[in-house]
C-alpha cells in the first residue's frame, strides 16, 4: 500500500493528512519523520477539485433533506449564510498528533463548526452582552436550565457546514513564541532564546458557511437566530477571538433578476440575510406553466437529474431537459423548472429548465 502512494497529492482528505498520512522512504524502508510545519504546508487547502465539489454537494443535499424533514414535522427552520471576515480556528486545542488541531469532519475532511459551539457562543452573547440569564423565560426556553431546575432547551443548533466549495479554503498560520523557557517557568525572558514557531490551520477569510436553528416555536427560532448572528459578527467563535480571529460577516449579495427577487423576498424579510436556497414548497403550483424551484443532483449527462423542492418530491430524482452546458449545472445548483410531462396519476415525470435561481 505504501508503494502505491507515489505522490502526497493523491490524498485529498485534509483530515487524513493531518492525523494519519506519513511519507514512506523507499530506499530506507521506513517511515519518514515529517516536521509538523512541513506536514501542514502540504495539506490540500482548496476544495475546488471535482471530486471534492461533488462530495460537498452531496453532503449539503443530505443536510437540506434533514431540515426539510424537520419542516414536515412542524419545526420552524431558520437558515442563513455568513462568510468568514477573518481567519477562523475551531478546535485549536483538540487532541492531535501535532501541537495544534482544527475541527474537520471526521469522515470527509472538510471544516465544520459543531452545533454545540454555536449554541455556546449564542448563549455567551445573550448573557454577557444583553445581560440575559436563566431567570429570563426566553433565554431559558432557548438554551435550557441547569440543575437543580434542569430544563432542556427548545431550539436545535445545527452544525455549520460549507455553503460553497468554490470559496472554501484552509490557510496556514503561525504562532511564534519568543520566550518558551520563560513560559515554561525554567528561565527568565531574554533575547537569546530562540523563537519556536507553531504552525496551525485555519478557515480562510471569505469562506461561506451555512448555519441553521430550528424550533417548534417561531419566536424562539427567530430569537436564537438573532443571538447567533450577533455573536458570530460581534464576538467571533473559536480560538484567538481576542486577536481578531473567528469573526463573520454577511456574504456579498449576488445580482439577481426581478423575478428571482420576488420569489425570495419573503424569505429575506424573515431572516434579514440573503437566503441561500429557495423555500421548500408545501404543494405543487396549480398552473402548468408556473415555475418550481429545484436542485441539480447529477449533471454527468443530458438530461440532467434534479430533485424538486416540493413536499413529497424530496426523495425523487427527475430528468430535466433544456440544459446545454453541463458544467453550468453542477450538483447543488438551484434552478427554476416547469412541468413538461406527467404520469397518469398526475405525478411529475419530467421537467424543463426555466432559468437559474442562484449558483452556489
Amino acid at each position: 500500500m505504501a508503494d502505491q502512494v507515489s505522490g502526497l497529492q493523491t490524498c485529498l482528505n485534509p483530515g487524513l493528512w493531518l492525523d494519519h498520512f506519513t511519507e514512506w522512504q523507499k530506499p530506507r524502508g521506513e517511515l519518514k519523520r515529517t516536521e509538523a510545519s512541513d506536514k501542514r504546508q502540504r495539506i490540500p487547502r482548496s476544495f475546488t477539485l471535482p471530486e471534492l465539489c461533488q462530495l460537498l454537494s452531496a453532503y449539503r443535499n443530505r443536510w437540506d433533506r434533514m431540515t426539510d424533514a424537520l419542516r414536515a414535522q412542524n419545526y420552524i427552520v431558520q437558515m442563513f449564510t455568513l462568510c468568514a471576515a477573518s481567519r477562523v480556528i475551531v478546535g485549536l486545542g483538540a487532541e492531535s498528533v501535532l501541537e495544534t488541531s482544527i475541527r474537520l469532519h471526521r469522515i470527509y475532511g472538510f471544516p465544520v463548526i459543531p452545533g454545540s459551539a454555536l449554541k455556546g457562543v449564542a448563549r455567551a452573547y445573550a448573557k454577557l452582552i444583553e445581560g440575559k440569564d436563566e431567570n429570563d423565560p426566553t433565554f431559558a426556553e432557548v438554551f435550557g436550565k441547569s440543575p437543580p431546575k434542569a430544563q432542556a432547551g427548545k431550539v436545535i443548533f445545527f452544525d455549520a457546514i460549507p455553503a460553497n466549495s468554490a470559496n472554501l479554503t484552509l490557510e496556514l498560520d503561525v504562532m511564534n513564541p519568543h520566550y518558551a523557557p520563560y513560559y515554561q517557568g525554567t528561565a527568565p525572558p531574554a533575547d537569546y532564546h530562540n523563537p519556536v514557531p507553531v504552525f496551525f490551520l485555519t478557515i480562510g477569510p471569505g469562506s461561506a458557511f451555512l448555519f441553521a436553528v430550528a424550533s417548534r416555536e417561531e419566536k424562539l427560532a427567530a430569537q436564537a437566530q438573532k443571538w447567533l448572528i450577533r455573536a458570530l459578527t460581534k464576538m467571533g467563535i473559536g480560538a484567538k477571538t481576542v486577536a481578531g480571529y473567528g469573526l463573520w460577516r454577511e456574504c456579498q449579495r449576488e445580482t439577481r433578476s426581478s423575478s428571482d427577487k420576488e420569489a425570495t423576498e419573503s424569505a429575506s424579510s424573515n431572516t434579514g440575510l440573503e437566503p441561500d436556497r429557495p423555500e421548500m414548497l408545501k404543494e405543487l403550483p396549480r398552473k402548468q406553466e408556473e415555475r418550481i424551484p429545484a436542485e441539480v443532483v447529477d449533471n454527468r449527462q443530458r438530461p440532467i437529474k434534479v430533485r424538486l423542492l416540493v413536499a413529497g418530491y424530496a426523495d425523487r430524482v427527475i430528468p430535466c431537459t433544456g440544459a446545454r452546458n453541463l458544467e453550468s449545472f453542477r450538483p447543488g445548483t438551484f434552478i427554476w423548472v416547469t412541468v413538461s410531462q406527467r404520469a397518469k396519476d398526475g405525478t411529475i415525470r419530467q421537467v424543463s429548465l426555466s432559468g437559474l435561481w442562484k449558483s452556489r
